[in-house]
């Protein structure tokens, strides 16, 4: 067996939610008092999983720490951190994890098994609260030990899906009776401790505040303090003007940011400040001013999905639902149809803000408008000039179409526009980056060709050194004369041939003919390598083709106007190919990472070898010598 003369340990520890107050506690000081047991040395303790709980740090010293991430989630920061330390520190030699399902809850429990023999083979001792599983050479196997792991990581697979239909059935069971099952308050309004018993109001809860409390549960209802009633006045508004048509989404949001309104969440840290086409259908897609409660709006789970219809209450994820570059990452479906929703009167009664019926007919105008999901129009900019690149979509392949957001110019992904959010992502991206990066790049090409005259200079001198010699012509002339004569013999021997009296003349002229025959073939290889030779290029036009293109681009970059920008970059045959990222968490939207500037596409014109793909690193690839960069988003891109 490997022997390691230092015996020193890493711990893991994970607690799936924060309201396990007691659990990473319990983990760290049973693994102290075990390694103390064992003489192993552990650098961690209480004091450093505060620091690092309050500090949000999954490492601090031997410890490694996911707080509050579920163990099916395999992309956990602590977890990837406690694998790499095991596979490059030669110095560790003991895993300290309180039991298995702490390390993981897998999808597939044969990998964990497998991941957990590799890093006993590696030298390194597991302990867990069940025992210590010794270290293995590379040649030993352990039997028990991999059935048994294997049993256990089965175990935690199916805790977690059984967690997942309890938690649907508790949700559901709450929504039934009209109660929040989570998130914060509506627009305007207050979230409340609720005495199921008889509907009595306990008290206002703050932002953010948890409770559990036997025979209470939490509800919402309008705030009574001022700023409460401003807000619920600004919804009555909205309602007002959506139902009698004084415009749609956008006119709507304009006129409260002209009146100084704050919107939803203005206090927020990355907040704009500004009224949206989202938050104002937000509020008119709420049914909770009319009086009612819903639930099922929004399907989100990662194992289980609730299912109003028929009597099993939860469902297993279609394909549609999980991301196909990424198993770990589940897609948000909004359901529409109020038929799949839970749609009951809210336990707390109040004066409806927005009549039932008002909400009613809003709620149908939006359905319409949309056209159902799936088939919402791509919208045309009436002026071209104003988007003038064509940009794919590095996920799906779609070209990307001009959108005005935040006042702003940018290109989004049309998959994800035109179906409603349920095809690709949110990519998205500031039109003036990518012209400014493409101009760049076209600079950066046009100094590598060099001047128009020096281009057609050295296009001329192939051209010369191309045309055939007058040697080569005449021994050309000579051949075919050879040629000529050379297949004259051979038919006059084929007619001596069958002409011949007896067998000896007969033979004799038959050796003529094919000597004859093969000089023919011989002569006719000759004549062909030379025509092959000869044939000249077509380079005169490509000369006028890149004496074209220089100019325009001379002329362009002298004078420079954004309305030649659009007929400048097809005559180029420009597309831009842009990669995005995929946060699990965080941003709505989705920014540009690296990409790929294409010229010459429409193949109208023909570019030197070499220039033809230029490509861009990955995110926050650092620029080298000959390279342009340009800030694009949060990538640096090349």
């Amino acid at each position: 067996m490997p022997s390691k003369k230092v015996t020193r340990a890493i711990l893991y520890v994970r607690r799936s939610t924060s309201q396990q107050t007691g659990s990473l506690k319990q983990q760290v000081e049973w693994a102290v008092k075990r390694a103390a047991e064992l003489h192993v040395s552990l650098d961690t303790s209480l004091s450093a999983l505060k620091k690092a709980c309050s500090s949000h740090k999954s490492v601090a010293g031997d410890l490694c720490l996911d707080d509050a991430i579920s163990g099916s989630d395999m992309n956990r920061p602590g977890f990837k951190a406690c694998i790499d330390r095991l596979r490059t520190d030669k110095t560790i030699t003991h895993l300290f994890c309180w039991q298995r399902d702490r390390l993981a809850r897998p999808d597939s429990p044969l990998h964990l098994a497998a991941l957990e023999m590799d890093i006993r083979r590696t030298g390194i001792s597991i302990v867990t609260s069940a025992g210590v599983l010794p270290r293995l050479s590379r040649s030993e196997s352990d039997v028990g030990g991999e059935i048994q792991s294997l049993l256990e990581y089965h175990r935690a697979r199916d805790d977690v899906r059984g967690l997942s239909q309890k938690v649907l059935r508790g949700l559901k069971k709450t929504a039934e009776k009209g109660y929040s099952t989570g998130g914060s308050a509506s627009y305007g309004f207050v979230r409340v401790l609720v005495r199921e018993s008889d509907l009595h109001v306990d008290r206002v809860l703050r932002d953010k505040e948890r409770v559990r409390q036997p025979g209470y549960s939490v509800a919402e209802m309008p705030g009574k303090d001022k700023a409460s009633r401003q807000k619920q006045h600004v919804v009555a508004r909205i309602a007002a003007e959506y139902y009698k048509g004084l415009g749609g989404l956008a006119a709507i949001a304009k006129r409260l940011n002209k009146d100084g309104i704050p919107p939803p969440g203005a206090n927020r840290k990355n907040s704009k400040g500004l009224w949206t086409l989202s938050s104002v259908r937000t509020i008119i897609e709420n049914p909770i001013y009319s009086g009612l409660a819903a639930y099922g709006r929004v399907a989100e789970g990662k194992i289980h999905r609730l299912s109003i219809k028929g009597a099993d209450p939860f469902r297993e994820l279609r394909d549609d639902e999980i991301a196909p570059d990424n198993k770990d990452e589940v897609k948000k479906i909004h359901h529409r149809d109020t038929a799949d929703w839970i749609l009951v009167p809210a336990p707390v009664k109040f004066d409806p803000i927005v009549p039932e019926e008002v909400w009613s007919a809003n709620y149908e105008t939006l359905l319409s408008r949309g056209k159902k999901l799936g088939t919402r129009g791509i919208p045309r900019c009436s002026d071209p000039n104003r988007y003038p690149l064509r940009v794919i979509c590095g996920d799906c392949g779609r070209p990307m179409i001009g959108s005005l957001y935040q006042n702003k110019l940018c290109y989004i992904c049309a998959s994800y526009e035109s179906t409603n959010a349920q095809e690709c992502h949110h990519n998205w991206v500031e039109r003036d980056v990518l012209v400014l990066f493409t101009i760049q790049s076209l600079r950066e090409w046009l100094g590598k060709l060099g001047r128009k005259k020096k281009l057609e200079q050295a296009i001329r001198v192939l051209i010369e050194a191309d045309k055939p010699a007058a040697d080569a012509e005449a021994s050309l002339k000579a051949l075919k004369a050879e040629l000529a004569s050379t297949q004259r013999k051979a038919e006059l021997a084929h007619v001596d041939k069958i002409e011949a009296a007896d067998k000896l003349e007969r033979d004799i002229a038959d050796k003529t003919y094919r000597e004859f025959l093969s000089e023919v073939r011989a002569l006719e290889r000759k004549i062909a390598k030379l025509e092959t030779k000869r044939q000249p290029k077509s380079l005169p036009k490509e000369v006028q083709r890149a004496a074209s293109v220089m100019n325009e681009l001379h002329l362009f970059f002298k004078k420079m106007r954004e309305n030649r920008l659009r007929e400048t970059f097809n005559a180029l045959g420009i597309e831009l190919v842009v990669h995005f990222d995929h946060p699990s968490t965080g941003r709505r939207r989705n920014v540009p990472v690296g990409g790929e500037l294409r010229l010459g596409v429409n193949g109208e014109v023909k570019l030197p070898k070499g220039v033809v793909n230029k490509s861009a690193p990955k995110k926050n690839a650092p620029s080298t010598k000959g390279r342009m960069s340009g800030k694009v988003g949060r990538g640096d891109w090349t």
